[in-house]
């Protein structure tokens, strides 16, 4: 691996663009968190998209690259959706209209963009509690997709399916539901994983296979650890892949499209 930021304080999120060619990610540069931008080539500096003094994060690009939706918690503290228009230059992108989507006074996190651009899936509720509702884009109407628990929504290559994190009496353990709610009333979902605390799944561009977060060992313990690892998504319960290690304690995956896979982590 090699690092594309160098900031001394926290760089996370990261969310490439649907070209390849930038990525999105959240930055505490200025005491507070915001959505940042930089050039994957070319040597180009990271410049910021938001600047509010309240915390901007969770970035997602629209898969024609010409908006970013992401959480700000600066008419709600709890935090609303927000989609931000982008305005593209030679080497550089800076910030066009901005609208909030929702007013809801409940917690709200981890928008995704469906593949289509259509919707947005995101997570909202008290935390340990959320569900994952779906934004209409185009009848701006909220519904929810799940009556089970979930948060950390990934839309599947197609659509047709979301990854999520979901809690079970033995950690949290990674899902695949359908992205109509009336499916995923008829079907018995069942978890992916079986062991750890895994959060963050992600698909590969081609849908043949899953990346996530894990934690291993107890919440209190100081052995604690946390790591990357990849899953068939038709083989629930097959033996992963461990792919980073440790001592980097890898987290906020994500799989561009160009095949690479980024995430932040405490040292190289």
């Amino acid at each position: 691996p090699f690092p594309i930021t160098s900031h001394p304080d926290q760089d996370i999120m990261p969310a490439l663009s649907p070209d390849g060619r930038w990525i999105a990610f959240v930055s505490r540069q200025k005491q507070n968190y915001d959505i940042w931008v930089k050039p994957l080539s070319g040597g180009g500096i990271a410049l910021p998209l938001t600047t509010h003094t309240s915390d901007d994060f969770a970035p997602s690009w629209s898969p024609d690259g010409k908006k970013i939706v992401f959480i700000s918690r600066r008419d709600d503290a709890q935090g609303d959706l927000y989609l931000l228009d982008l305005r593209y230059h030679d080497q550089l992108i800076s910030p066009g209209k901005l609208r909030r989507l929702t007013v809801n006074f409940e917690r709200e996190t981890d928008p995704q963009f469906s593949p289509d651009g259509r919707r947005i899936a995101y997570a909202a509720g008290p935390a340990g509690q959320e569900q994952v509702w779906l934004y209409d884009m185009k009848r701006k109407t909220t519904a929810p997709l799940t009556t089970q628990g979930g948060r950390q929504p990934c839309w599947s290559p197609d659509g047709s399916q979301l990854l999520i994190s979901a809690p079970t009496d033995h950690g949290r353990q990674i899902f695949l539901i359908n992205s109509t709610p009336e499916e995923n009333e008829r079907s018995d979902r069942q978890p992916l994983t079986f062991s750890g605390d895994n959060h963050y799944p992600c698909w590969s561009p081609d849908g043949s296979q899953l990346l996530v977060q894990t934690f291993s060992g107890s919440a209190d313990s100081s052995d604690r650890q946390v790591f990357l690892r990849l899953l068939a998504p038709n083989a629930p319960g097959a033996p992963s892949l461990q792919i980073t290690l440790a001592a980097e304690r890898a987290m906020f995956p994500h799989w561009g499209r160009d095949k690479a896979i980024y995430y932040c982590a405490d040292q190289f």
